[in-house]
């Protein structure tokens, strides 16, 4: 989800600096359709990334660094594919909605490519590493 979203249409509910938590004042989109589209397609996404995971892992370990590589990757080409798209975002200080569950997170588009950026470095280290005893 992308796009400006004025101050005063919200509550912080927690600020992390990085990222804000938040309670609208208004639905962010106007079509509750489209929100509840959204919301789907969040939960749907976290599900593939799950199943890309159990397929590519073979012990615990593997699958958890295989979801952080893939979701980081997502994640990073969200964005690439948003710029070359819509010419959006034009700055990684723009201000996204990075997710809708539970509450909106904002913040600016540089913390969720930090972000991924070490998740996939994280989930390199976890699936390249060895264990003794395989689940």
């Amino acid at each position: 989800m992308t796009g400006q979203l004025p101050p005063d249409e919200y509550s912080v509910r927690l600020n992390l600096r990085f990222i804000a938590f938040i309670t609208t004042k208004q639905p962010l989109l106007k079509n509750a359709s489209i929100i509840s589209a959204e919301m789907w397609r969040e939960f749907s996404t976290i599900i593939m990334l799950l199943t890309l995971a159990y397929v590519a892992g073979k012990t615990v370990k593997q699958r958890i660094g295989a979801f952080l590589i893939a979701f980081g990757f997502w994640d990073i080409f969200y964005y690439i594919f948003l710029h070359f798209l819509i010419g959006w975002p034009t700055s990684l200080l723009n201000i996204d909605v990075y997710f809708l569950l539970p509450v909106p997170w904002i913040g600016p588009v540089i913390t969720p490519i930090v972000i991924s950026i070490i998740l996939i470095i994280w989930g390199i280290t976890l699936f390249l590493s060895m264990e003794k005893n395989p689940v």
